[in-house]
């Protein structure tokens, strides 16, 4: 038994509406105070520039909402292949970040060591979701800024779902590259998936 739900469709996953946002971050990195940044990669980067924080605007010594909340939750570093819900203030978009540890800013894993880091970050952040009650997830293929090829890091997160043995949760997944939406239907359907797609013209979440 998979998920009770997959959606795959087009848009912006930060535009997505979901109760968790997925952000993957760098598990080899111990940031400083005001460096906390630096532990997120695109995705987190993204959010930080689409969801700015009014102190920020008007302290530039002022930390981001989002960062505060991960010094403050999170006991760091993360380890690959881990992952930490936290909890977001009532402005949030989302009511929690799942951050899932599989960017090494070292570059030592190999292309087999890569995939088990995002399965297992990846897992771990599915179960905390179902712990936690929270139903909607929202994530983008996690190939952690080209670490693995896109086919391969969505054929590592279809293959995880499919052995899934609880329904507890839907998983929306996005891309801003309409080629692609094809490829990853037929990628969830080889594991035994089926997906919702959406056309890109149709809504905007």
């Amino acid at each position: 038994m998979a998920l009770s739900e997959l959606t795959i469709e087009f848009g912006n996953v930060l535009e997505t509406r979901a109760d968790v946002l997925i952000i993957p971050v760098d598990g080899t990195f111990v940031p400083r105070p005001r460096q906390y940044d630096r532990l997120l990669g695109n995705i987190g980067a993204q959010f930080l520039r689409r969801f700015p924080d009014p102190e920020v605007l008007e302290d530039p010594e002022a930390q981001h909402w989002l960062l505060e909340e991960i010094e403050s939750q999170v006991d760091l570093p993360l380890q690959l292949g881990q992952a930490a819900l936290v909890e977001l203030p009532e402005e949030a978009p989302f009511r929690y970040a799942a951050l899932v540890s599989i960017l090494d800013h070292r570059g030592k894993l190999e292309p087999s060591g890569k995939r088990n880091v995002l399965a297992a970050a990846f897992t771990a952040a599915l179960d905390q979701c179902e712990k936690a009650s929270l139903e909607t997830i929202a994530t983008a293929v996690l190939h952690g800024g080209w670490r693995l090829p896109r086919e391969e890091a969505a054929t590592v997160m279809f293959g995880q779902l499919a052995n899934r043995k609880t329904p507890a949760v839907r998983l929306i997944i996005r891309t801003l590259e309409q080629d692609w939406l094809d490829e990853y239907r037929k990628l969830a359907a080889a594991r035994g998936l089926s997906s919702k797609t959406s056309d890109p013209r149709s809504r905007r979440a």
